[in-house]
């Protein structure tokens, strides 16, 4: 399947949903149908805008270093919250990188 199509199925998907939930996972994957970045942040911004519109929650997950900086970055700036994830010291982590109201910028510890 090709990108376009991938997008018209997904749009599609949400388009029929009202309310609820929609996760991409990854986008990482989604990079690999086309060579230019900037098709895939205007996908995903517009899947963004069409969940939105539906009234649906999306969580976009996306492997950090996969895409190169400045993508990654285009991709953070659509999201309203930006969650980091790591493994330090045998120890799973989590904090949040960006959010529409005050955080901080602290690791929490989890079983995630």
């Amino acid at each position: 399947m090709d990108l376009a199509g991938i997008a018209e199925t997904v749009f599609k998907a949400v388009e029929e949903t009202v309310g609820g939930r929609m996760c991409v996972n990854t986008l990482s994957h989604l990079f690999n149908f086309t060579e230019d970045a900037q098709t895939m942040v205007r996908l995903i911004l517009g899947l963004r805008n069409n969940a939105r519109k539906n009234g649906l929650t999306a969580l976009f997950v996306m492997d950090e270093g996969a895409q190169e900086r400045v993508v990654e970055e285009n991709v953070k700036s659509i999201c309203d919250y930006v969650l980091t994830t790591c493994i330090k010291n045998n120890e799973r982590r989590i904090r949040i990188s960006k959010a529409a109201t005050k955080h901080g910028l602290e690791w929490h510890r989890g079983s995630f």
